[in-house]
Parts: structure tokens; C-alpha cells; sequence
């Protein structure tokens, strides 16, 4: 698919470094096998609103997603919840 036939937005990672199988290198041109790595474009920045009702809009995209506490920072988002019952 070319550019111009896209219809959404790419956000950026804000990925800086290029790889060769190995290591990061300084640069890597057109025609090279690791040509075209995140970190090679800029696209659109991440940009998110808190829309105030428990919920977070990504503007470029315009997803949206509940916000949800994670109490205990293991990344689930139940908060020390285990098998769907919670201490008091």
C-alpha cells in the first residue's frame, strides 16, 4: 500500500536507535536489508486526553480505553484482585 492510499495514522514510538542484526548503528540507507526501522520515520506524537469519566481518548487514532487501577503493579489492572474475588 502506497502513503497516499492510508487512511490512519501511524503514531510514533519515539524509537531513536536502528539495528543491524546485532548492535545499533549509526545509520542505515535505502537498499540496505535493515532499511526502514521505526526509528527512521516521524509520524504523529502520542497525544491522549483524560476525558474526566474514567476514560482515556487516543486523539490520532481515536481509540478509547477505560482507565483501571492496578493497586498492585503487576500490569492486570485488578488491583490485588485474584480469580475475580478482591480482599476488603
Amino acid at each position: 500500500m502506497s502513503a497516499s492510499a492510508q487512511t490512519y495514522k501511524i503514531v510514533d514510538t519515539d524509537q531513536i536507535l536502528v539495528y543491524d542484526s546485532i548492535n545499533d548503528v549509526p545509520a542505515i540507507t535505502i537498499g540496505n536489508p535493515f532499511y526502514g526501522q521505526d526509528a527512521q520515520y516521524n509520524c504523529y506524537q502520542p497525544w491522549y486526553v483524560d476525558n474526566g469519566d474514567g476514560t482515556i481518548t487516543d486523539v490520532n487514532t481515536g481509540l478509547m480505553w477505560q482507565k483501571t487501577p492496578d493497586q498492585d503493579g503487576d500490569g492486570d489492572g485488578h488491583g490485588g484482585c485474584n480469580g475475580g474475588s478482591c480482599p476488603i
